[in-house]
């Protein structure tokens, strides 16, 4: 797997101590080189790293509104086709909140579109640079501030979380993929595919959050792990709608495992889990077909 020796996001910059971000976006960096353009919207990694005094990327970013990031990277795309830079990497890095919500117009509008961006949703599941505030990455049974639980709302988030992979799947995109850097060779050869390839590309990143999940800075891989190792988080790529399993898991096991560690779930009871652990698992049997179609 190649990858340049430049440190591309020096250091430094002010995300948190154990951000899975921090990590994701410093290996895909390595990767990706120095013909790359970073977009960023409000969120956890713009203002950590692009304040006036402390720029901390050692290629061109630009500072995007949060609800239009796919038909900003996709303008940009179009400029530098014009001026025939197409070995440039456009790469919108936009969170769970920004993509899930705010932003799946766009992004659906690129996708169908075909535009030549990489785009990447940087998912610590929740609106953590404003507060912790739920999204739709938010999983079933997680407390935010806008998620709580209590009488009325015994579990906290009370819906599963939106599956974007599937849905930019299903606009049979060119290339499609969930990754995590807990599992950096899986997720270094994603990023190396989807570098080579001229077209609509997403991958969808999934980045412990020690402050908003709630566990010890010095555990941030293996939440990653954990969250695929039960199959909450499943690893996977997509060429033009056919999805194929890139890690199956031979024995998962119980979410229970990966819940006691975070305190955004302490507050749930043995028969929520079991409904949560009911959820998982039909959705693991989902993907586990793509293996058999």
């Amino acid at each position: 797997m190649k990858t340049t020796e430049d440190e591309l996001l020096m250091p430094g910059h002010g995300m948190c101590p154990g951000c899975g971000a921090a990590i994701a976006v410093r290996q895909i960096m390595k990767i990706l080189g120095k013909e790359t353009v970073i977009l960023l919207p409000p969120g956890c990694i713009a203002p950590a790293t692009t304040k006036e005094d402390a720029f901390k990327f050692r290629i061109p970013a630009v500072h995007i509104g949060l609800a239009h990031g796919a038909a900003i990277a996709a303008g940009v795309s179009a400029a530098l086709e014009v001026k025939g830079m197409r070995n440039v990497t456009v790469l919108p890095l936009i969170g769970d909140g920004g993509t899930a919500d705010i932003g799946l117009q766009a992004l659906s509008a690129a996708a169908e579109r075909n535009d030549n961006i990489l785009y990447v949703c940087i998912d610590n599941e929740a609106y953590m640079n404003t507060g912790m505030q739920g999204s739709a990455s938010t999983p079933m049974g997680a407390y935010t501030t806008t998620t709580p639980f209590g009488a009325m709302a015994p579990l906290g988030k009370d819906r599963p979380k939106k599956d974007l992979f599937k849905i930019i799947s299903d606009h049979e995109a060119l290339y499609a993929a969930t990754a995590c850097p807990s599992y950096l060779a899986d997720f270094r050869r994603k990023f190396e595919k989807a570098k080579h390839i001229h077209g609509f590309r997403y991958i969808h990143v999934l980045c412990p959050c020690p402050t908003g999940w709630g566990f010890p800075t010095g555990k941030t891989v293996e939440m990653g792990r954990l969250a695929v190792k039960t199959g909450i988080f499943v690893l996977a790529e997509a060429k033009l709608g056919q999805i194929k399993v890139t890690n199956k898991v031979k024995r998962r096991i119980p979410i229970r495992a990966y819940f006691r560690l975070q305190s955004r779930f302490r507050h749930l009871k043995d028969e929520h889990i079991k409904t949560i652990q009911e959820h998982v698992d039909r959705r693991w049997e989902a993907y586990m077909r793509c293996l058999e179609a």
